[in-house]
Protein backbone atom coordinates (compact mmCIF):
# COMPACT_ATOMS: atom_id res chain seq x y z
CA UNK A 1 0.00 0.00 0.00
CA UNK A 2 2.89 2.52 0.74
CA UNK A 3 4.45 1.84 -2.86
CA UNK A 4 0.73 2.91 -4.08
CA UNK A 5 0.34 6.30 -2.00
CA UNK A 6 3.94 7.44 -3.02
CA UNK A 7 2.78 6.90 -6.84
CA UNK A 8 -0.27 8.93 -6.07
CA UNK A 9 1.78 11.26 -4.64
CA UNK A 10 4.32 11.57 -7.28
CA UNK A 11 1.75 11.79 -10.26
CA UNK A 12 1.81 15.33 -11.57
CA UNK A 13 -1.88 15.23 -12.76
CA UNK A 14 -4.66 15.92 -10.08
CA UNK A 15 -6.14 12.88 -10.70
CA UNK A 16 -7.08 10.12 -13.49
CA UNK A 17 -10.70 10.13 -12.57
CA UNK A 18 -10.68 14.01 -13.48
CA UNK A 19 -11.69 15.80 -16.71
CA UNK A 20 -8.52 17.17 -17.97
CA UNK A 21 -6.71 17.27 -20.77
CA UNK A 22 -3.63 14.43 -21.77
CA UNK A 23 -1.62 17.72 -22.59
CA UNK A 24 -0.15 19.54 -21.10
CA UNK A 25 1.53 16.95 -19.11
CA UNK A 26 0.98 18.88 -15.53
CA UNK A 27 -2.53 20.50 -14.68
CA UNK A 28 -2.37 24.47 -14.21
CA UNK A 29 -3.45 24.02 -10.50
CA UNK A 30 0.47 22.41 -9.72
CA UNK A 31 2.39 25.28 -12.18
CA UNK A 32 2.64 28.03 -9.63
CA UNK A 33 2.35 28.16 -6.19
CA UNK A 34 3.93 29.64 -2.84
CA UNK A 35 4.79 26.22 -1.55
CA UNK A 36 5.85 23.12 -2.49
CA UNK A 37 4.75 21.68 1.11
CA UNK A 38 1.14 21.90 -0.38
CA UNK A 39 1.85 19.05 -2.43
CA UNK A 40 3.25 17.37 -0.08
CA UNK A 41 5.95 15.70 -1.49
CA UNK A 42 8.12 13.06 -0.20
CA UNK A 43 11.51 12.93 0.24
CA UNK A 44 13.47 16.47 -0.60
CA UNK A 45 13.14 18.64 -3.98
CA UNK A 46 14.99 16.68 -6.34
CA UNK A 47 12.30 14.36 -6.23
CA UNK A 48 11.39 13.09 -9.92
CA UNK A 49 7.73 13.35 -10.46
CA UNK A 50 6.31 11.62 -13.92
CA UNK A 51 3.52 10.30 -15.43
CA UNK A 52 2.20 7.70 -18.13
CA UNK A 53 3.78 8.98 -21.01
CA UNK A 54 7.61 8.68 -19.69
CA UNK A 55 7.87 12.31 -18.72
CA UNK A 56 9.87 13.21 -15.92
CA UNK A 57 9.32 16.78 -13.82
CA UNK A 58 10.79 18.49 -10.85
CA UNK A 59 10.32 21.35 -8.74
CA UNK A 60 12.26 24.86 -8.65
CA UNK A 61 11.56 28.37 -7.47
CA UNK A 62 10.55 30.30 -10.08
CA UNK A 63 13.65 32.63 -10.45
CA UNK A 64 14.03 36.72 -11.81
CA UNK A 65 11.38 37.67 -14.27
CA UNK A 66 9.36 34.62 -14.14
CA UNK A 67 8.89 32.06 -16.64
CA UNK A 68 5.44 31.30 -19.15
CA UNK A 69 5.44 27.79 -20.90
CA UNK A 70 7.99 26.14 -22.88
CA UNK A 71 10.90 28.80 -21.60
CA UNK A 72 14.01 26.78 -21.12
CA UNK A 73 15.47 27.22 -17.47
CA UNK A 74 18.64 27.70 -16.23
CA UNK A 75 20.82 28.41 -12.65
CA UNK A 76 22.93 30.80 -14.55
CA UNK A 77 21.75 34.10 -15.75
CA UNK A 78 20.54 37.15 -14.07
CA UNK A 79 21.89 37.66 -10.29
CA UNK A 80 20.87 40.07 -7.49
CA UNK A 81 20.46 40.28 -3.79
CA UNK A 82 17.21 39.37 -4.44
CA UNK A 83 16.40 36.15 -2.93
CA UNK A 84 14.78 34.87 -6.48
CA UNK A 85 18.38 34.72 -8.24
CA UNK A 86 20.36 31.61 -7.87
CA UNK A 87 23.18 33.24 -6.50
CA UNK A 88 24.51 36.70 -4.95
CA UNK A 89 27.88 37.90 -4.16
CA UNK A 90 28.28 39.95 -1.03
CA UNK A 91 31.65 40.70 1.18
CA UNK A 92 32.04 40.44 5.06
CA UNK A 93 31.82 43.28 7.42
CA UNK A 94 32.62 41.73 10.70
CA UNK A 95 31.94 38.20 11.74
CA UNK A 96 32.46 35.89 14.21
CA UNK A 97 32.38 31.33 14.42
CA UNK A 98 28.67 32.09 14.25
CA UNK A 99 27.13 35.05 12.35
CA UNK A 100 28.71 37.00 9.57
CA UNK A 101 27.58 40.27 9.19
CA UNK A 102 27.67 41.54 5.39
CA UNK A 103 28.01 44.94 3.66
CA UNK A 104 24.70 44.24 1.67
CA UNK A 105 22.38 45.32 4.04
CA UNK A 106 18.55 44.47 2.28
CA UNK A 107 18.36 40.51 2.48
CA UNK A 108 14.64 39.34 3.98
CA UNK A 109 14.67 38.82 7.28
CA UNK A 110 14.85 34.53 7.59
CA UNK A 111 14.54 34.25 4.02
CA UNK A 112 17.67 32.64 3.32
CA UNK A 113 16.52 30.25 5.87
CA UNK A 114 16.28 26.47 5.06
CA UNK A 115 12.31 26.18 4.78
CA UNK A 116 9.36 26.19 2.15
CA UNK A 117 8.46 29.13 2.59
CA UNK A 118 11.96 30.62 0.86
CA UNK A 119 14.93 28.38 -0.44
CA UNK A 120 14.84 25.49 1.12
CA UNK A 121 18.21 26.16 2.07
CA UNK A 122 20.81 28.91 1.18
CA UNK A 123 24.37 28.58 1.67
CA UNK A 124 27.41 30.76 2.27
CA UNK A 125 30.55 30.32 0.51
CA UNK A 126 33.64 31.94 1.12
CA UNK A 127 36.74 31.38 -0.74
CA UNK A 128 39.63 33.24 1.51
CA UNK A 129 39.36 30.54 4.10
CA UNK A 130 42.04 28.18 3.85
CA UNK A 131 42.37 26.26 7.56
CA UNK A 132 39.59 24.02 7.14
CA UNK A 133 38.80 23.52 3.62
CA UNK A 134 34.89 22.46 4.31
CA UNK A 135 34.45 25.99 6.49
CA UNK A 136 34.22 27.79 2.58
CA UNK A 137 30.74 25.75 2.24
CA UNK A 138 27.82 26.64 5.92
CA UNK A 139 23.94 26.31 5.48
CA UNK A 140 22.54 29.51 6.03
CA UNK A 141 20.24 28.77 9.22
CA UNK A 142 18.58 32.08 9.58
CA UNK A 143 19.13 35.79 8.70
CA UNK A 144 18.27 39.27 9.54
CA UNK A 145 18.85 41.73 6.62
CA UNK A 146 21.95 42.27 6.92
CA UNK A 147 23.49 39.05 9.04
CA UNK A 148 23.24 35.38 8.43
CA UNK A 149 23.79 32.70 10.72
CA UNK A 150 25.36 29.33 10.04
CA UNK A 151 25.83 27.87 13.61
CA UNK A 152 23.55 27.97 16.36
CA UNK A 153 23.84 27.78 20.33
CA UNK A 154 23.47 24.13 21.05
CA UNK A 155 20.77 24.48 24.19
CA UNK A 156 20.65 20.85 25.17
CA UNK A 157 24.28 21.62 26.68
CA UNK A 158 25.44 22.85 30.00
CA UNK A 159 27.84 25.39 28.70
CA UNK A 160 25.55 26.38 25.19
CA UNK A 161 28.50 25.85 23.28
CA UNK A 162 28.47 26.44 19.24
CA UNK A 163 26.95 23.86 17.23
CA UNK A 164 29.40 21.75 14.94
CA UNK A 165 28.73 23.54 11.76
CA UNK A 166 30.50 27.04 13.20
CA UNK A 167 33.63 28.14 11.52
CA UNK A 168 36.97 27.07 13.32
CA UNK A 169 38.50 30.67 12.56
CA UNK A 170 35.82 33.33 11.65
CA UNK A 171 35.45 35.04 8.54
CA UNK A 172 37.98 37.57 8.61
CA UNK A 173 36.41 41.48 6.97
CA UNK A 174 35.93 42.27 3.73
CA UNK A 175 35.95 38.44 3.11
CA UNK A 176 34.29 38.32 -0.53
CA UNK A 177 31.15 35.75 0.03
CA UNK A 178 28.61 34.53 -2.25
CA UNK A 179 25.16 33.36 -1.36
CA UNK A 180 23.67 30.17 -3.08
CA UNK A 181 20.46 29.02 -3.43
CA UNK A 182 20.74 25.76 -5.22
CA UNK A 183 16.68 25.57 -6.19
CA UNK A 184 16.29 28.94 -8.10
CA UNK A 185 16.28 28.73 -11.68
CA UNK A 186 15.77 31.40 -13.96
CA UNK A 187 14.67 31.80 -17.71
CA UNK A 188 17.58 31.29 -19.54
CA UNK A 189 19.48 34.73 -20.75
CA UNK A 190 20.19 35.40 -24.22
CA UNK A 191 23.59 35.81 -22.39
CA UNK A 192 23.85 32.60 -21.14
CA UNK A 193 22.71 30.77 -24.16
CA UNK A 194 26.43 29.12 -24.67
CA UNK A 195 27.49 29.41 -21.23
CA UNK A 196 24.53 27.36 -19.24
CA UNK A 197 22.75 24.07 -18.67
CA UNK A 198 19.30 23.90 -18.70
CA UNK A 199 17.15 22.96 -15.10
CA UNK A 200 14.61 22.17 -17.41
CA UNK A 201 11.24 23.35 -19.35
CA UNK A 202 8.44 25.54 -17.29
CA UNK A 203 5.41 23.69 -18.12
CA UNK A 204 3.21 26.77 -17.68
CA UNK A 205 3.61 30.20 -16.44
CA UNK A 206 5.34 30.82 -13.12
CA UNK A 207 5.56 34.34 -11.07
CA UNK A 208 8.42 35.21 -9.55
CA UNK A 209 9.38 33.87 -5.72
CA UNK A 210 6.92 31.13 -6.20
CA UNK A 211 7.45 27.74 -7.11
CA UNK A 212 7.00 25.86 -10.37
CA UNK A 213 7.33 22.19 -12.17
CA UNK A 214 10.12 22.20 -15.06
CA UNK A 215 9.84 19.24 -17.69
CA UNK A 216 13.15 17.43 -17.23
CA UNK A 217 12.81 14.39 -19.51
CA UNK A 218 10.47 13.31 -22.34
CA UNK A 219 8.66 14.65 -24.64
CA UNK A 220 8.42 18.23 -24.37
CA UNK A 221 6.96 21.60 -25.92
CA UNK A 222 9.65 24.34 -25.87
CA UNK A 223 9.33 27.40 -27.33
CA UNK A 224 11.48 28.25 -30.59
CA UNK A 225 12.83 30.67 -32.66
CA UNK A 226 13.32 29.12 -36.09
CA UNK A 227 13.77 32.21 -37.95
CA UNK A 228 17.51 32.51 -36.14
CA UNK A 229 18.53 28.82 -36.93
CA UNK A 230 15.49 27.04 -38.48
CA UNK A 231 14.81 24.19 -36.16
CA UNK A 232 15.02 20.81 -38.46
CA UNK A 233 13.58 17.48 -37.10
CA UNK A 234 15.99 14.79 -35.89
CA UNK A 235 18.49 17.61 -35.58
CA UNK A 236 19.69 19.70 -32.52
CA UNK A 237 18.19 22.76 -30.32
CA UNK A 238 20.36 24.73 -28.78
CA UNK A 239 19.86 27.68 -26.29
CA UNK A 240 19.15 31.14 -28.42
CA UNK A 241 20.88 34.22 -28.27
CA UNK A 242 18.29 36.48 -29.00
CA UNK A 243 15.23 35.82 -27.39
CA UNK A 244 15.59 34.42 -23.49
CA UNK A 245 13.63 31.17 -22.88
CA UNK A 246 13.98 30.38 -26.48
CA UNK A 247 15.99 27.19 -28.32
CA UNK A 248 16.98 27.36 -31.90
CA UNK A 249 18.08 24.77 -33.94
CA UNK A 250 22.05 23.64 -33.97
CA UNK A 251 24.13 21.78 -36.90
CA UNK A 252 25.70 19.51 -34.66
CA UNK A 253 25.67 17.88 -31.41
CA UNK A 254 26.68 20.77 -28.31
CA UNK A 255 27.11 20.39 -25.21
CA UNK A 256 24.24 22.80 -23.64
CA UNK A 257 21.45 21.05 -26.28
CA UNK A 258 18.07 20.60 -24.75
CA UNK A 259 17.61 17.84 -26.90
CA UNK A 260 16.67 16.37 -30.32
CA UNK A 261 13.48 18.58 -32.14
CA UNK A 262 11.14 16.21 -33.22
CA UNK A 263 9.20 18.87 -35.81
CA UNK A 264 10.50 21.32 -37.83
CA UNK A 265 9.99 25.02 -37.22
CA UNK A 266 11.06 28.00 -39.35
CA UNK A 267 9.08 30.81 -37.51
CA UNK A 268 9.93 33.34 -35.21
CA UNK A 269 8.33 32.06 -32.11
CA UNK A 270 5.75 29.02 -31.41
CA UNK A 271 5.77 26.07 -29.48
CA UNK A 272 8.06 23.04 -30.40
CA UNK A 273 8.09 19.74 -29.89
CA UNK A 274 11.80 18.33 -28.53
CA UNK A 275 12.73 14.64 -26.94
CA UNK A 276 14.76 16.13 -23.99
CA UNK A 277 18.16 14.88 -23.52
CA UNK A 278 19.19 17.72 -20.67
CA UNK A 279 22.51 17.42 -19.40
CA UNK A 280 22.59 16.98 -14.87
CA UNK A 281 19.13 19.00 -14.58
CA UNK A 282 21.06 22.10 -13.94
Amino acid sequence: MFKHLLTMLHYPKTGKGQQIAIFPWISTDFTNFSSPEILQTPGQLTTVWYDDFGNSFTLRRVGIGGWAQGDNTTWSGATGQTPNSPFFLDSVASATVRVITTTAVGYTPNGEAAGPANNWGSWVFDDTLTVVPNDRLKLIKSNTASTLTISNIDTRISNQQNDPDAYVTAPAGADAITVIRPYVATKCATTAATTSLSSGIAVQVGTAGNWGFVQVDGLAMISGKGDVVAIVAGAPVVPDGVTAGFVKGAAAVAANMLGTAAAAHTAASGLVPVWLSILGYA
